[in-house]
């Protein structure tokens, strides 16, 4: 015969009792007995264990009170205790409220790429506003830590959830593609930004920037693809369901024999020989070719050099800002052209046609028109304004190219469509 089974009180569906808050003084919360007088607990809402802590610990409590004596006791005593409670879930609440705008905060600092110790900056600001305009929650700004050292920290946590986010996400993958850009940073560091867009099985697509790899010696391919290869190998993708990538031209890529792009193509044969792997060129970077295709270096060397004959010299550059104040002209200053960012070269232009009339008459001040025959050439101003035109079209199509959840079919139409648009304008 098998022994009696022991009773389990979690199903024996015991409730509290509301007649004990009176006569034990004990109240429930959380699914607990909780003594009113000592804030013990009793796990099970069994009257003889409650009975038995009241009689074992306080059995004088209260003897002498009469029912609604005690039941006033009770209410008393049971509103001190919600009022504690409140108390700390309010601290609690207001603690989380503070870290929760910590992380907002400093990731909008290293999203806006500002250096991080500007977060007690940041704080002060609040501080002082919250002062004026709701001078009973300063208090709460106050506690919202934001030293350079939390900041690093929440930025760190930041980037290794959005990392485990994005590496769960790739383990469904069924198809991904890179693009890959290699370009130099003002230290004349060579850094190799790495983006993937990968597709599960329900279609949905995710792009995302992988990682920035620096690279301090070599850029061969060699250099590149190891690079390359840890990445993958970090994030755990199979080489076999790479199926595009996408490069910026550069031979160190795109090399026939020890370049990149025939390294990861050796790779992926490796894995499964009937892989193929397609290589694109960078839409975009293909439209920056049309410059070279235009023929405008007449033009161009012109503008450049007298944007700098303005800009890089201080004094000349001080006396142009109050010339254009005094004039009222549209613009307060001409911009920088920049040569790794070659469109940059359209808005310079741009800028440059609107305030020509001022420049020439700066120039006739400081008696240098001579050395700028250009801007009273009509042939050359007729280029001129070609360039400005063109340029403006193109920084257009350009924007249209960029941004997130992009695709080829959307990027030919447009492409296509400034085609037509340039046929259009030859025959006007």
């Amino acid at each position: 015969m098998s022994g009696a089974k022991k009773r389990k009180v979690d199903r024996e569906c015991r409730v509290f009792n509301k007649e004990w808050t009176t006569k034990y003084l004990f109240t429930e919360h959380r699914s607990t007995a909780v003594c009113l007088i000592c804030q013990e607990t009793v796990a099970v809402f069994k009257e003889y264990n409650i009975s038995r802590h009241f009689a074992t610990k306080h059995a004088n409590y209260a003897s002498n009170q009469s029912t609604k004596e005690r039941e006033a006791n009770a209410q008393r005593l049971a509103a001190n205790l919600q009022a504690q409670q409140n108390f700390f879930h309010r601290q609690t609440a207001i603690h989380e409220s503070s870290t929760k705008a910590s992380f907002m905060l400093s990731f909008k600092l290293a999203k806006a790429s500002k250096p991080l110790s500007e977060g007690e900056f940041l704080k002060e600001c609040m501080v002082e506003t919250a002062g004026v305009l709701c001078p009973e929650s300063k208090d709460k700004f106050e506690k919202i830590s934001l030293s350079r050292r939390t900041v690093t920290r929440h930025v760190e946590l930041i980037d290794e959830d959005i990392t485990s986010d994005l590496n769960k996400k790739a383990e469904s993958f069924t198809l991904y593609s890179l693009a890959l850009d290699e370009s130099n940073d003002v230290k004349d560091t060579a850094q190799l930004l790495i983006f993937i867009r990968g597709i599960n099985n329900t279609f949905e697509i995710t792009e995302e920037f992988l990682t920035m790899e620096s690279l301090k010696g070599k850029t061969r391919g060699e250099d590149l693809y190891d690079r390359v290869s840890a990445v993958i190998e970090n994030m755990k993708l199979p080489w076999s369901k790479l199926i595009n990538v996408t490069t910026d031209g550069s031979p160190n890529l795109t090399g026939k024999n020890v370049g990149l792009l025939r390294r990861i193509q050796n790779k992926v044969k490796d894995e499964n020989p009937d892989q193929d792997v397609i290589f694109l060129p960078c839409i975009i970077h293909q439209e920056s070719l049309c410059k070279s295709v235009l023929q405008l270096n007449h033009v161009v060397n012109p503008v450049v050099k007298l944007v700098n004959f303005i800009r890089a010299r201080g004094l000349q550059h001080r006396q142009f800002i109050t010339f254009l104040e005094e004039t009222d002209a549209d613009h307060q200053d001409l911009l920088y052209h920049s040569c790794v960012h070659w469109l940059s070269l359209g808005k310079v232009f741009q800028r440059v046609w609107e305030l020509k009339e001022e420049i020439g008459a700066f120039l006739e001040l400081l008696r240098k028109a001579g050395e700028f025959p250009e801007l009273s050439n009509k042939s050359w101003l007729c280029d001129f304004a070609f360039a400005v035109d063109i340029f403006s079209h193109m920084n257009e199509l350009n924007v249209k190219l960029q941004g997130k959840d992009q695709f080829v079919h959307d990027m030919y139409t447009n492409v296509k469509a400034f085609k037509s648009k340039l046929a259009f304008f030859s025959r006007v």
